[in-house]
């Protein structure tokens, strides 16, 4: 008897409760939000984002329809990478300059002009990086390109 009192307390002694990750995304600052037109035509938005990671903060553009869908990020080296459904990844389609990279994206030839907005940068999203108040800008010409 003696023996299995000491198996079970040895096993009593073995139970220990689950460990749960602690599971928490990093802050995603907006920096900046330009206007995409072709045309005269409003085709998107460009948002220059910044992720919050403690040891280095990530900054990126996102490239969106003016619906807000999502059409592909821009990551700082100029890499372009194009949203398409149904694929669990972006597609990598090159290195461009911005106009460039953004005509390929939204799939036109014609100029691309990009208009910087006057709003005061800083605003935090949330985790999908969305701000309500992203209609909700004052705008100024650039048409010479990104400021």
């Amino acid at each position: 008897m003696t023996l299995m009192a000491a198996v079970l307390a040895m096993a009593a002694g073995c139970a220990t409760r689950p460990v749960t990750p602690q599971i928490s995304g990093y802050l995603v600052k907006e920096l900046g939000h330009r206007q995409v037109f072709s045309k005269g035509r409003l085709i998107g938005y460009l948002r220059e984002l910044e992720i919050q990671q403690p040891s280095a903060p990530v900054r990126y553009f996102r490239v969106e329809t003016p619906s807000g869908g999502w059409v592909g990020n821009v990551d700082g080296y100029g890499r372009f990478y194009k949203c398409e459904p149904f694929r669990e990844q972006p597609t990598d389609i090159g290195m461009y300059s911005m106009a460039e990279g953004l005509g390929r994206l939204f799939e036109i030839e014609t100029p691309i002009r990009i208009v910087a907005s006057t709003q005061t940068g800083g605003a935090a999203v949330d985790a999908t990086g969305r701000d309500r108040r992203r209609d909700d800008f004052r705008h100024r010409d650039t048409s010479r390109g990104l400021d």
